[in-house]
């Protein structure tokens, strides 16, 4: 996949939006992508939500602010806008350890052992959120040194 927008497309995980000419009628999932793909991430982002996990903290973050809560059901309205949200930010997460894990490869030499995947640990993500993050490849750039002017 050459970009993130062709696999969320691939998936089936993108927006269908149908507006007249002045406003926006109706936003829902586009009917293309796979068919196997769409439930699968569905499902995922369903179990990533009932664990004890970061997915979690953003949802239940994300339902009082997305959604409105009906007062005689006692229920937020609106649940789904976050499930898509969050099928969205795993399936940046997929496609930065697909991504990196395809850089690896292609920097090998033929016979050598494969190294290890790249998995999803949750300290990073954490990190990413909070701002503290530096990838390790621009912790090896060598430093520049200046020359002097005359």
């Amino acid at each position: 996949m050459k970009n993130l927008a062709k696999l969320k497309s691939y998936c089936g995980w993108v927006p269908a939006i149908a507006q007249s000419g002045t406003s926006l009628d109706q936003a829902r999932l586009s009917p293309r992508g796979s068919r196997l793909l769409k439930p699968t991430i569905y499902l995922a982002v369903w179990k990533a939500i009932r664990l004890d996990c970061e997915w979690a903290k953003l949802y239940e973050r994300l339902v009082p602010i997305k959604c409105y809560c009906d007062e005689r059901r006692r229920a937020y309205v609106g649940r789904g806008r976050v499930i898509g949200r969050i099928a969205g930010q795993m399936l940046s997460v997929i496609y930065a350890l697909l991504k990196s894990d395809q850089e690896i490869m292609a920097k090998l030499v033929p016979g050598t052992p494969l190294p290890p995947p790249v998995l999803y640990d949750p300290e990073i993500h954490h990190q990413h959120r909070t701002g503290q993050y530096r990838s390790p490849s621009l912790e090896r750039l060598p430093k520049l040194t200046e020359l002097p002017h005359h």
